[in-house]
């Protein structure tokens, strides 16, 4: 999914942009050696296994001490067989641009937070056009610090997913 074509393309510009404007370069602007990074640090989880929010989340970065850990939402234990593969797929492609740096990012700070990355898979899109004709995306509003809605990480997780669309048959 990641790792060739428009998505690919996408998501190596928009590490390395994050990395540029927020100040903490990405360790890999490869996704596939994110995801292999992760992999061989604290890894991906099931959220169940952690309280609190019911959908995904990370901890730490590629390149801090202790490394990452992407914490998969047990909402795609609702599919079977291999649309459940991909939806698993995707919330692990979603979140790994989360931990890319040296320093943890948060919601709203951070050169990797839902904020930051918003805006600059924005300025991203804008660049390598949508796809969509007439498709004009727009900034929210909110102030990321107060965003009770999680509108900063639908504005990006919904970019995400028009770079890297996941399919939804088989």
């Amino acid at each position: 999914m990641a790792g060739r074509g428009r998505c690919q393309e996408f998501l190596t510009k928009l590490l390395k942009r994050a990395g540029d404007t927020g100040g903490d370069q990405p360790k890999f602007t490869n996704i596939v050696d994110l995801f292999d990074a992760v992999l061989l640090q604290k890894g991906f989880v099931s959220q169940a296994t952690w309280s609190g929010r019911g959908f995904s989340s990370v901890e730490g970065a590629v390149g801090a001490p202790g490394g990452a850990q992407v914490r998969l939402s047990v909402g795609s234990e609702d599919f079977k067989g291999p649309l459940r593969i991909q939806y698993y797929t995707y919330d692990a492609l979603s979140e790994l641009t989360h931990v890319a740096g040296s320093k943890p990012s948060y919601y709203a700070t951070g050169a990797f937070s839902d904020y930051h990355l918003g805006k600059t898979a924005l300025d991203v899109a804008n660049e390598m056009g949508t796809g969509i004709k007439n498709h004009k995306l727009t900034l929210p509003t909110v102030d990321p610090k107060n965003d009770p809605f999680a509108k900063w990480s639908g504005f990006y997780h919904g970019i995400v997913k028009l770079f890297c669309p996941r399919q939804e048959r088989f």
